[in-house]
């Protein structure tokens, strides 16, 4: 079972990244910190984005990325009679929002806006650490947000990649916050906030309300759709952040599994546990197409590396450019 976990994970993250992760993670434990800390304190200082172990700022799934930029490129050029608007649920350090407003900032003949809702505060109790299949990373997260640390992160990494013209922080719950968002407004909204099952289940029904006909719900961590999975298994452990499927051996969040399955009644599109569906004028849901096939070298560049983004002590604004292909 473990083997089969791990095996997936190699496959998720592709066989390099997870390497460098795996490679950062053992030497954090081996200096106690001080190296990621150095990483950390150097990419602050020289003023550019910072993505790595410390204060669990390395968030999420790199190659993700790319399918996110590339439904943010598809969706941009799809209507030119507003701005374009992205809210998203959960931003942490900033990796998604800067892959949101990366895409925007491509299309010069279109303004848009990230609106990045978290309450960058600790949310996770002791028991939702302990039930984890990874605590450790869950342990580190929550004394990070507890003492602010993370929002400065964040606000130092918008300001690092030049896009504060951009993106526009709303600190607070969802729940607390979704009335500040005018209904039917945004052309995508992203959610990636609390795991456990109720907690998706809340947002995707803030977040449908807040989504304009014709636009796109997504999300992150949906490893393996419902029906995939050992309900039994699965249906007792919804509140856990994520725990290893017996049936198909994976690493998985239940509760994002299981809302999102609730909440459509259906199989969603997804690319390696981004997931997306699109709102119909009538309010129904449908299928997202996504002709982009993935390619290592288009992920955005303020994810290619984990530790800085600084070559020959110059400063590298992240920028990213994807090739959308009928081929994919």
């Amino acid at each position: 079972m473990a083997l089969r976990a791990y095996a997936g994970l190699v496959r998720k993250y592709g066989a390099l990244d997870f390497s460098k992760i795996v490679a950062e993670r053992i030497l954090r434990r081996l200096t106690g910190g001080a190296l990621s800390a150095v990483f950390f304190r150097r990419a602050m200082k020289s003023g550019v984005v910072y993505f790595g172990e410390h204060l669990g700022a390395r968030q999420g799934v790199m190659r993700r990325h790319f399918y996110m930029y590339s439904l943010a490129c598809q969706e941009i050029a799809r209507d030119r009679s507003h701005r374009f608007q992205v809210l998203e649920v959960g931003s942490y350090a900033g990796a998604s929002a800067i892959t949101w407003a990366l895409a925007i900032r491509e299309r010069h003949d279109r303004p848009g806006l990230v609106i990045c809702v978290d309450p960058w505060r600790n949310y996770l109790s002791e028991e939702d650490i302990a039930g984890s299949a990874t605590p450790d990373v869950l342990r580190d997260m929550a004394a990070a947000l507890e003492d602010g640390k993370v929002f400065a992160l964040f606000e130092h990494n918008v300001r690092a990649a030049h896009l504060s013209d951009i993106i526009s922080p709303l600190k607070g719950r969802f729940s607390e916050v979704a009335s500040s968002v005018s209904p039917e407004s945004c052309d995508i909204v992203y959610v990636d906030a609390n795991h456990g099952y109720s907690a998706v289940l809340s947002d995707l029904h803030l977040a449908a309300g807040l989504t304009r006909p014709g636009g796109v719900l997504c999300g992150d961590d949906l490893e393996a759709q419902w029906p995939d999975l050992d309900r039994d298994y699965c249906e007792s452990r919804v509140m856990r952040d994520l725990v290893v499927d017996p049936k198909s051996g994976e690493f998985v969040h239940p509760g994002v599994s299981k809302a999102v399955w609730d909440f459509f009644g259906a199989k969603v599109s997804s690319w390696n546990g981004f997931w997306a569906m699109r709102k119909t004028v009538d309010g129904s849901w449908a299928p997202v197409t996504l002709p982009a096939a993935f390619s290592r070298s288009q992920i955005p560049i303020h994810l290619k590396w984990w530790k800085t983004k600084a070559q020959a002590g110059l400063l590298v604004r992240p920028r990213a450019k994807v090739e959308l292909s009928s081929n994919g």
